[in-house]
């Protein structure tokens, strides 16, 4: 049996996850649904695709604007096929898409709500180091008192 391929935005997903999660957490941890695991499987699909720096960077200058490979592989470095092997894992997960002209491949976001995960993501690690500078902080003056 051939497995349609589903599309989903991530912000959607992201609202899946969460009506799926309390679900879950409302009937006490209970058998997961294979549909609710599936989906599951797909939002951990596309965020495994954003778990390389490399590829994070090549999405962050797509939003500068459309780029041939050519363009992307001068700002991030590296080898044309590893760049053309990211750009490709982005494009499967729906983050990127591509034209055609002439010989010149262009690539640009095809999903920018992929950058609210970014700054999410951002938030929490700002909100970490705030929080373990206070305790430093914290930790220092005690030390300080003590000393």
């Amino acid at each position: 049996m051939k497995r349609r391929r589903i599309q989903l935005t991530p912000a959607t997903l992201a609202q899946l996850a969460q009506i799926l999660a309390e679900s879950y957490i409302a009937v006490g941890g209970a058998n997961v649904d294979p549909k609710a695991e599936l989906l599951f499987e797909k939002i951990a699909d596309r965020l495994r695709s954003l778990a390389d720096p490399t590829r994070l960077a090549i999405l962050h200058l797509l939003q500068k604007g459309e780029m041939r490979v050519t363009d992307i592989l001068a700002e991030v470095g590296g080898s044309q096929a590893n760049v053309s092997k990211h750009l490709g894992v982005l494009r499967q997960a729906g983050f990127v898409t591509c034209r055609r002209d002439g010989v010149n491949i262009y690539y640009s976001v095809a999903d920018s709500s992929v950058f609210q995960i970014c700054r999410a993501i951002c938030d929490g690690i700002e909100r970490a180091a705030e929080e373990e500078r206070e305790a430093i902080s914290h930790a220092r003056r005690v030390l300080g008192e003590g000393g």
